[in-house]
């Protein structure tokens, strides 16, 4: 069954008959609902629908100088579902965090026709059991998402980011002790490691500084001065800026022929990043959260994945579409 619907009422009715139907939902067309619901640039939040654009979504939040602090590859591709549906991330997680840490409210139809609604649109008034995570990275399973409310933080006034290139991995150690012993003003922002397709030797450390003007200077500087071999990669500022953040190159690339979905994600725990690297086939493209213990690559696994909670995901499953008319959990 496809479904396409002008609001979210109209997808309720249809969920409905699907279930009543049994007849499993094959695409869902939610094209009209584009459009920012509510924004409150004192309470930093916004509210959006389900196929609001993530760009234009963070033009319209950088004229107020904020924004949504997400950067995930090929950002002019994602709407607001697909964000919820897979959860994606970028190089800013590092201090940003991800998607589940800015929803603070979600309404959603659930396999049976039913119109819910969790969390809230301020920040405050979210207490309880935070129902509206379950469906974070569930690739639509257990229901649709129709609008979702953000917390939102101010946009940068300025970012640096400093590049290296890193030999082996016990380079790569020694690196990262290093700028763990440095007292910059500020955190890092951003710590990857990359290697392009048939790149020799571990790839390019990059380490980035975003925030207050005078924090991220003395913090780069401090970086490229420390005696790493750094230079300097790219230089933002918001004063004068017509968008936010820009997407970094060496991310694009990396996606550019797969999809979020597609790929191979090993997380570890970040001391063994290095070694986890070390691994990898020669030349292998790969893009390495330092920050996280996150590992994209284009192989074979490496580790082992932790047993996952079947009979809990199946349970749940059961709970929210008993029918079986939405995808498969992930």
């Amino acid at each position: 069954m496809n479904i396409q619907v002008q609001d979210s009422h109209g997808l309720a009715r249809a969920m409905a008959q699907a279930n009543a139907d049994r007849n499993p939902v094959a695409s869902i067309d939610l094209g009209s609902l584009n459009r920012i619901l509510k924004y409150s640039p004192e309470d930093m939040t916004v509210t959006v629908q389900a196929a609001m654009n993530l760009m234009d979504l963070q033009s319209h939040l950088a004229d107020a100088g904020q924004w949504l602090p997400l950067d995930p590859p090929f950002a002019e591709n994602w709407t607001m579902r697909g964000l919820i549906d897979d959860n994606p991330s970028g190089p800013r997680r590092c201090a940003s965090g991800t998607l589940r840490d800015y929803v603070i409210g979600m309404e959603l139809v659930r396999a049976n026709g039913e119109l819910i609604k969790s969390g809230g649109q301020v920040v405050k008034n979210v207490a309880g059991f935070d129902l509206c995570k379950l469906f974070i990275g569930a690739h639509g399973s257990l229901g649709v998402m129709t609008s979702v409310t953000f917390k939102l933080l101010p946009l940068p006034e300025k970012e640096v980011i400093c590049c290296c290139r890193i030999p082996n991995v016990e380079e790569l150690t020694s690196i990262l002790k290093l700028l763990q012993a440095m007292h910059g003003s500020a955190l890092p922002a951003i710590m990857d490691v990359y290697r392009a397709e048939g790149q020799s030797g571990v790839g390019t450390l990059l380490v980035g500084f975003n925030g207050n003007r005078q924090a991220v200077e003395e913090s780069s500087a401090a970086a490229l001065g420390a005696g790493l071999s750094f230079e300097t990669y790219n230089t933002w500022e918001r004063h004068g800026a017509k968008a936010g953040l820009p997407e970094l190159d060496y991310n694009r690339q990396f996606w550019a022929d797969r999809s979020w979905r597609e790929g191979t994600i090993e997380s570890v725990r970040r001391s063994r990043l290095p070694a986890l690297i070390e691994r990898l086939p020669s030349g292998t493209p790969f893009v390495a959260r330092l920050g996280q213990g996150t590992l994209y690559h284009s192989g074979h696994r490496i580790t082992e994945p932790s047993a996952r909670p079947r009979s809990l995901e199946m349970r749940m499953k059961q709970q929210f579409d008993p029918h079986g008319i939405l995808p498969d959990l992930p």
